[in-house]
């Protein structure tokens, strides 16, 4: 009897760890499959809306579409995640939703029909709505697996050079249609691996929101609330107009799928080794690298006059971005309950929205009007704010630290 009982255990315990090994695969597929999309827009957004005519200020508002969607989509989507522990479900349901308007704009193209700014903006602003909750709830998911977070957000980065380079190859002229279409075949195939994604999580108490309202008042978190926005105000800069910098210098559509392929290379190496590094140092000193090292970048790249200097300073995206999101979504788990995980990563999805959305409105009429030189000093003032407010929480740690240890 003790040996069937043992067999059975051990049969639980091999179809539970298979279980969730096979989980773990499906959410590092989805990763590379949904990021393949970013992969496409990112580098290709602003020279394909620039190359249909819409500039300045159009550009900041097609662009700003995405970060305000990014203000309320998250929200309403972690708190569905957390009510009623959706999780492929939703995925499913955004994947499609996101889907939808870059297969309109692929079949208006064929069709020889124009869409103008109206079209653009309504089909980039719906795109935007549901691609964000791809994103964070997909984060959620991964982070409830007993694995290193990093080596599965790394294969959406993956994705994202899967995508940005094959893409800068095909395309032969800035309005081409490969843009659209790229970025409908990379979404069809995110949708695909959502539908072999659990449909819920495992049952969780269902707490008050008082009690996440309660959490949202910690000082810690409120200058971590700033910190967040000022550097999405300086970082989106880069999303906007670094693309439009390169194509300024000469450079081709490979030359940029190359440039941001670069970059994202040592976001995925930093990943790789988040599990190990993080845990070295605290939140607090982190985030004042991650933030010198921003700063430092933009100071960098508004000098740069060459495509090949430009290139040399991308290894430095494993700093201003990598570090700093992995290190802030770490923040996000250690200081959250479990419960409360899709809200909490909804709030860090919301706040850097928000910083986005009025870096956007900004960038775009001042590189009409300067130039991407001025708009990365510009980002690097920014930065350097971000830099002084996060010694409030780095004295904090040091002084934690002290006391720990005396």
């Amino acid at each position: 009897m003790t040996k069937i009982v043992n067999s059975t255990a051990g049969a639980e315990v091999r179809a539970n760890v298979e279980s969730v090994a096979s989980s773990a695969f499906l959410i590092r597929l989805y990763y590379l499959a949904s990021y393949a999309s970013i992969g496409v827009f990112l580098p290709f957004i602003s020279p394909w809306l620039v190359a249909q005519g819409i500039s300045g200020f159009g550009l900041s508002a097609v662009t700003c579409s995405r970060p305000i969607a990014g203000i309320v989509a998250p929200l309403i989507f972690g708190w569905l995640a957390d009510r009623f522990r959706w999780r492929g479900s939703l995925l499913r349901f955004a994947g499609v939703m996101s889907l939808l308007p870059f297969v309109a704009l692929t079949l208006f193209h064929f069709m020889g029909i124009a869409v103008g700014f109206s079209g653009v903006f309504v089909a980039v602003a719906a795109f935007s709505f549901f691609r964000i909750p791809m994103m964070t709830i997909a984060d959620v998911a991964a982070m409830e697996k007993n694995q290193s977070f990093g080596g599965l957000r790394l294969w959406g980065s993956l994705g994202f050079i899967c995508a940005a380079l094959p893409v800068g190859l095909w395309i032969s002229d800035w309005r081409s249609v490969v843009f659209p279409l790229a970025i409908s075949v990379s979404l069809l195939a995110a949708v695909l691996v959502s539908w072999r994604l659990p449909a819920r999580a495992a049952p969780a108490n269902v707490v008050s929101s008082s009690k996440f309202r309660e959490l949202l008042t910690r000082r810690d978190l409120r200058f971590m609330f700033g910190i967040w926005a000022l550097w999405a105000v300086s970082h989106v800069a880069y999303d906007l107009c670094f693309s439009l910098r390169l194509r300024d210098l000469g450079a081709k559509p490979i030359d940029v799928s190359v440039a941001w392929s670069m970059g994202t290379l040592a976001e995925v190496a930093l990943m790789a080794i988040s599990g190990t590094l993080l845990p070295r140092a605290s939140h607090a000193t982190w985030t004042f690298v991650g933030l010198l090292g921003t700063a430092l970048r933009w100071l960098l790249m508004a000098k740069a006059q060459s495509l090949t200097l430009l290139l040399i300073l991308q290894p430095l995206h494993a700093i201003s971005f990598a570090l700093l999101w992995m290190t802030w979504l770490d923040f996000v788990k250690q200081n959250t309950p479990a419960h409360f995980l899709g809200r909490a990563q909804a709030a860090l999805s919301t706040v850097v929205s928000v910083g986005s959305a009025v870096g956007i409105l900004l960038w775009g009429p001042l590189y009409a009007s300067r130039g991407a030189a001025f708009v990365f000093d510009a980002a690097a003032a920014i930065a350097a704010a971000a830099v002084v407010l996060s010694l409030v929480p780095l004295r904090n740690s040091l002084a934690l630290r002290s006391a720990t240890n005396a």
